[in-house]
């Protein structure tokens, strides 16, 4: 199902998005495989595959030690289009791909483009290419039937949250803070107002994401908006069960589970 759909599907439900984060490849293929395969039962409505690099601008230290394990492990970004194919052999997914610019361009940009949306990825999201300088990308990503989203952050000008309200599809992605990402004991005090802010200028789904941590946080940043992204939470998890897969499957689900319970009541 297309991320469209699946926002408006939610919508209809009465209740609010849950988008989770991973590492392809984290802590290896076929378990990185397990993990998004599953997060797809435990509730996820929107898959973020996220695409290892080695000089991440915006991730904090838990993302950045998962791209490490994962290329440690041999991942490179051309294994990313056949992992989403069997990814969609194991179960219907509603995905999207984040990554840097940096990869992408060594990829091929046309290239990139026309296999992840193949591979059945429906938007990219490349955090340090900002809105200005797509140019032709733009349209090349349409002509994949690829969407485009990008970053409002609370320092983002009305002028350029403007621009990012005609480009973003299907969704603009509200970052809760200045900073990197991470785990955060929690959300900003002005977040209430920042939101309300933003959904006044953008009239899109708009989701929350950096340092939802806990299913609480997940609820109260679900209620200001139409979604929220959890990301460094799961791959912290990740990170604590390395020893064991099956202990750390048994963690993710609860996780995912209780947010989703939690954002449902």
């Amino acid at each position: 199902m297309r991320i469209a759909a699946k926002l408006e599907k939610v919508r209809n439900e009465g209740r609010r998005a849950l988008a989770i984060f991973s590492t392809i490849g984290d802590p290896d293929a076929p378990t990185s495989l397990e993990i998004f395969a599953r997060l797809h039962e435990w509730g996820a409505d929107v898959l973020e595959l996220g695409v290892p690099y080695s000089d991440p601008l915006m991730d904090g230290p838990t993302l950045q030690v998962s791209y490490r394990r994962s290329l440690r492990n041999g991942f490179d970004i051309n294994d990313a289009p056949m992992f989403v194919e069997k990814l969609r052999q194991r179960t219907e997914i509603t995905a999207l791909i984040m990554t840097c610019f940096n990869p992408v361009f060594r990829y091929g940009v046309n290239r990139f483009f026309r296999d992840v949306s193949n591979a059945g990825v429906d938007s990219v999201l490349i955090t340090d290419l900002p809105p200005e300088e797509w140019g032709e990308y733009l349209e090349l990503a349409r002509g994949f039937d690829l969407g485009t989203v990008f970053l409002v952050t609370p320092t983002t000008t009305v002028k350029r949250m403007d621009l990012i309200a005609g480009l973003s599809d299907p969704f603009v992605y509200c970052v809760s803070r200045t900073g990197i990402t991470g785990e955060r004991d929690s959300l900003p005090e002005e977040l209430r107002s920042y939101v309300r802010f933003v959904k006044d200028m953008i009239k899109k789904p708009v989701l929350i994401g950096f340092g939802i941590s806990t299913p609480q946080q997940a609820r109260l940043a679900g209620e200001l908006a139409d979604g929220v992204v959890i990301g460094s939470a799961t791959v912290k998890i990740i990170e604590n069960n390395l020893g064991s897969r099956a202990k750390m499957l048994i963690e993710l689900e609860k996780f995912v589970t209780s947010v989703r319970d939690e954002m449902c009541r």
